[in-house]
């Protein structure tokens, strides 16, 4: 009551902090508007009750004063009500409650996150996928049964939404050694072996939950990035750790293995007629919030909701426009592979649409851009799969108590959803390829090797980068409708790259520099009869890399989706001696700093060529 009388004296009588502005004694009672004075002395009233009468009747007051302003609601209670602690035997909306905390960058972990509360709610969990970032850390003193799946980022550091999380468990001097005992836990980390500090989160995580009392249910898994397929890896750990968790919560001791694929997506094509159906038929560019800006024919206000992801990422209140300026060959020699360098014009963003924001960088920092697939490969997708590409489709949970939470648009072209949000470029994994064969393989046979077809799935898929598109048309008896491909399907993924020139040489154009991902397809012809090598990037490839391709196929003046991450790639003082070193890490940062150090020198500043050095 006195914080909340506080606030109240602060906010609508302007008095002082002091214990005594908080009892006026020569003005009208704020609250009552009634004129109400204080003793200045026990012998003018002989006693102290009349101060402790004005405390009550000013607390009392500002006590209902604040529910009325601040309770949520028409009705409240006679006392406040505590939120019930989670026991760790408690069930919770029919299933025993599973909190899965996801810790991702690139949103790998975050579709891990989800597939297992799906998989969580049919085995009859209360499942629920939860963003670190949207999480107080105190509230895990009063968990029960949680996984964590958390992502290494740079130099063994969290990701961006689990860094608050992350400080807080960190802060030893802040935890005790048992305040996490009601804690059941199991942790998946994901990395790559090629950095130094490998798997470091999912390391940290599980040691610190251990240390402050919690119970470890299953040994920690590690993903690695680069020995193979990261989601296999992960599916296996998975895939041991369900019986566990459902023999020990739910009394089940034969789960039996997940095959059987039930959608929870209910789609509906909208006539031309729908006002829904004209805004999503013109929208080109699916971050472009000119498209929803104003009204709709109805006088309506347009609901840009309806046409993003539901399922927000941190970069989405901050994507720009941008246009290509320039494009050229790095290399002399593009025998061993080709770079492009890339120069982007950020003032093209407000002259092209003002309603983006205006987006400015630092040098060296992260540049990322919404990619997109190839449009002649979704329509070859769309028609093996006997969708009509223009068609707009309204997508929903069939769950009517659910919420959408989708890494696409809720209403879409099918053409844009195949374009922009789905990964239909990469090699299908396991789980995928599993699902196609014991759901929608109608003959026998193909569903046969189709499963055999898993048993040796690094050789005879990633290496050979087949696509979905590859296998569909070499298993013609599948048979998927569209919200069953958009649920299994992974999200399409923005590509971030460090940025190669100097804001404080020109703030308002950025370079990247790309090494093209491409796989020439193996001729057949003898090494006489190869015709001289071109350089054209723009030939017939096996394989081409998402960005790599649209950069390709893009000319001077496309426009560009993209978003800018800070780095902690950093020059030190331009008093310290620097030596650059690329092992592996790409030349785009040095070229930065190179033209950083170059522009200092040829300005007026306080900055000459002998701080630099030999520069």
């Amino acid at each position: 009551l006195t914080r909340n009388y506080n606030f109240y004296t602060q906010q609508s009588m302007s008095s002082t902090t002091s214990t005594k502005s908080l009892l006026p004694s020569t003005s009208d009672c704020k609250i009552f508007k009634t004129p109400y004075k204080l003793a200045s002395s026990p012998q003018q009233q002989g006693s102290m009750f009349t101060l402790l009468l004005s405390s009550v009747v000013i607390a009392g007051g500002t006590y209902f004063l604040y529910r009325y302003l601040f309770a949520e609601g028409d009705e409240y209670p006679a006392e406040p009500i505590e939120e019930p602690k989670v026991d760790e035997e408690e069930e919770d909306n029919g299933g025993y409650r599973l909190r899965i905390f996801f810790g991702s960058q690139s949103g790998t972990a975050e579709g891990f996150a989800f597939d297992m509360e799906k998989e969580g709610k049919q085995f009859g969990f209360s499942a629920k996928a939860v963003d670190l970032e949207d999480y107080d850390p105190e509230e895990l003193l009063n968990e029960g049964l949680v996984i964590f799946l958390v992502a290494t980022y740079g130099e063994g550091e969290p990701t961006d939404n689990a860094q608050e999380f992350y400080n807080w468990i960190s802060a030893e001097s802040d935890r005790t050694e048992d305040e996490l005992s009601k804690l059941q836990f199991a942790v998946f980390g994901l990395g790559n072996s090629q950095y130094e500090f490998f798997n470091a989160m999912g390391k940290q995580f599980d040691q610190y939950l251990e240390q402050y009392g919690g119970e470890r249910l299953f040994e920690r898994g590690e993903g690695d990035d680069d020995i193979g397929s990261i989601e296999d890896q992960f599916g296996e750990w998975k895939d041991k750790l369900w019986p566990l968790l459902c023999s020990k919560y739910l009394g089940l001791d034969d789960i039996g293995t997940m095959q059987s694929f039930e959608c929870s997506l209910d789609v509906k094509t909208l006539e031309e007629d729908d006002v829904n159906y004209k805004i999503a038929k013109n929208i080109k560019l699916p971050y472009d919030l000119e498209a929803y800006s104003g009204e709709d024919e109805n006088g309506e206000r347009i609901n840009k909701r309806l046409f993003l992801p539901t399922r927000a990422k941190t970069y989405s209140n901050r994507i720009g426009i941008c246009k290509m300026l320039k494009k050229y060959q790095l290399r002399q020699n593009t025998k061993d592979g080709s770079t492009l360098h890339v120069d982007f014009d950020l003032t093209f963003n407000s002259e092209y649409n003002a309603k983006n924001p205006v987006i400015s960088y630092n040098t060296a920092d992260n540049m990322g851009f919404i990619v997109r697939n190839d449009y002649k490969q979704v329509d070859k997708l769309c028609k093996r799969l006997g969708y009509e590409p223009n068609d707009i489709v309204q997508i929903s949970p069939k769950d009517t108590h659910a919420t959408a939470n989708y890494t696409f648009p809720e209403i879409s072209s099918i053409r844009n959803l195949f374009v922009w949000f789905l990964d239909i470029n990469g090699s299908p994994g396991k789980k995928l390829l599993t699902t196609l064969a014991s759901n929608f393989t109608k003959d026998a046979e193909e569903k046969e090797k189709l499963n055999k077809l898993c048993e040796n799935l690094q050789e005879e898929v990633a290496n050979k980068h087949l696509t979905l598109l590859d296998i569909m048309e070499q298993y013609q008896s599948i048979e998927i409708d569209l919200g069953s491909i958009l649920e299994i399907l992974k999200p399409l993924q923005p590509r971030l790259y460090t940025i190669a020139s100097s804001s404080v040489l020109n703030p308002n154009l950025v370079s990247i520099c790309i090494k093209l991902e491409q796989e020439e397809r193996i001729s057949e012809a003898s090494d006489d009869e190869k015709e001289p090598e071109k350089e054209d990037t723009s030939k017939d490839f096996k394989f081409n890399g998402v960005y790599s391709n649209y950069v390709v196929q893009s000319k001077i003046g496309n426009v560009f989706q993209f978003y800018m991450e800070e780095s902690k790639f950093k020059l030190p003082s331009h008093g310290i001696p620097v030596i650059m070193i690329g092992v592996g890490a790409g030349l785009a940062p040095f070229a930065a700093f190179i033209d950083e150090g170059d522009s200092a020198i040829k300005s007026k500043s306080k900055v000459s060529k002998k701080d630099y050095g030999d520069w």
